[in-house]
């Protein structure tokens, strides 16, 4: 599937702040909403649990964007009172927004992703272009069906080699797994 059609938010990743000022986010969708589950969705106080025990499952989601925004959205897993299982269950937003007058606007989880969309570009939010991560549910492009990595054998990024031991050579063609290297020196540049 690489189709915005039938897709719904399901989960918003807090980035951090960029070199602007600007927050950060990326929003999560699924054609399947009904079977996205992370980790720690079931934790009654998300705000202590590790963000990537909080990110979906890579099967249940199919497409992540990136926003930016000059606004602080507030998070659901941010929240010290109610579980991301609240969330899914309608009690709490899964996004929400103050605006000056100290009223809340928020999206809940499962909300379509035109609806979704429109809402965020209404308090001046920037989306980046789609990232489709899953396009067969159980199955993405880039990992086989035994969960291996699979990338193309004549790519720079491919580091991993058949029997499995990592290849570090591509970086810059000399350095070997068994060599040493003066870590203050790289520091300062004298390589």
């Amino acid at each position: 599937m690489e189709s915005e059609e039938n897709l719904k938010l399901v989960f918003v990743n807090r980035i951090g702040t960029n070199h602007d000022g600007m927050f950060e986010f990326e929003l999560y969708y699924s054609d399947t909403p009904d079977t996205v589950w992370a980790e720690d969705f079931a934790e009654q106080v998300p705000s202590t649990c590790a963000i990537e025990d909080m990110i979906p499952n890579i099967d249940t989601y199919n497409m992540v964007k990136r926003c930016i925004s000059a606004v602080d959205i507030k998070l659901a897993q941010e929240n010290s009172c109610f579980s991301m299982q609240d969330c899914i269950d309608g009690i709490l937003k899964l996004i929400w927004i103050e605006d000056n007058d100290g009223n809340y606007y928020g999206l809940d989880f499962g909300t379509d992703i035109e609806d979704a969309e429109v809402f965020l570009k209404n308090y001046g939010m920037e989306l980046g272009e789609p990232r489709f991560v899953n396009t067969d549910k159980g199955n993405r492009d880039d990992i086989d069906d035994e969960g291996n990595n699979v990338v193309d054998e004549d790519s720079e990024a491919s580091r991993v080699n058949d029997d499995g031991s990592e290849d570090f050579n591509s970086f810059n063609g000399e350095i070997d797994d068994n060599d040493d290297i003066d870590l203050e020196a790289l520091y300062n540049g004298e390589f």
